[in-house]
């Protein structure tokens, strides 16, 4: 007997797959920063605690909720509580697989210097330095700029992502929205709909009726 709603059932469930083909994983604990939440402007965390899979120093840093805008949810991070701070994460990658890596940058807008930098480390090699001005930027208007680094390579055993300010003051670089995803691999365009197409045939969705006679 045919199940037309098994077969419905079936060609839902490879659509899914064949659309999310592309989606990736991500490998960052609390990128956002929400957990834990912090209730009040800020929350200062020392160098040698924990931040929700983030480990903190060397320096402090600062948590922030109500002193400005996060680029998403409602937290981002001051890399410098009261001089320069530091986090890191230890992330379980694939060794010799390749991963992107994606944040947000801003800087604390309520003093001094108006230049602010991030260095930014990978299983312990630098990235690069990221600079940030912020002049003329107001809690309300904070300019988050986001950054993408592409196709970084994971060597054996766990890889640390580090993030460190630069800027020796109370008011430095500020962070949201960090992420790190398996990097892509390149496929022709709309093979995935090609790829559906093939399975509605094999499943005869496309059959007309038979006629009766």
């Amino acid at each position: 007997m045919h199940h037309p709603f098994r077969t419905l059932s079936l060609a839902a469930w490879l659509l899914c797959v064949l659309l999310g083909a592309t989606a990736r994983a991500g490998f960052v604990t609390n990128g956002g920063f929400e957990d834990p939440a912090v209730v009040g402007r800020f929350q200062t965390f020392s160098s040698g605690e924990t931040l929700s899979g983030w480990q903190v120093g060397p320096g402090g840093v600062d948590v922030v909720h109500q002193a400005w805008q996060a680029a998403a949810g409602t937290q981002s991070v001051d890399l410098s509580a009261t001089d320069a701070g530091s986090i890191s994460q230890l992330l379980a990658l694939t060794p010799g697989q390749t991963y992107d890596l994606a944040f947000w940058l801003a800087g604390n807008p309520q003093g001094g210097p108006a230049l602010r930098e991030m260095e930014v480390f990978w299983a312990g090699g630098s990235l690069g330095v990221f600079a940030f001005d912020a002049t003329g930027r107001t809690p309300t208007a904070m300019g988050w700029q986001a950054h993408r680094l592409t196709g970084l390579s994971a060597p054996a055993g766990a890889v640390e992502l580090r993030f460190t300010s630069l800027t020796r003051s109370a008011f430095g670089p500020t962070l949201d929205g960090v992420s790190v995803v398996a990097s892509a691999v390149p496929e022709p365009p709309g093979s995935a709909l090609l790829g559906l197409g093939s399975v509605l045939a094999w499943l005869g969705l496309g059959r007309r009726p038979r006629a009766v006679g």
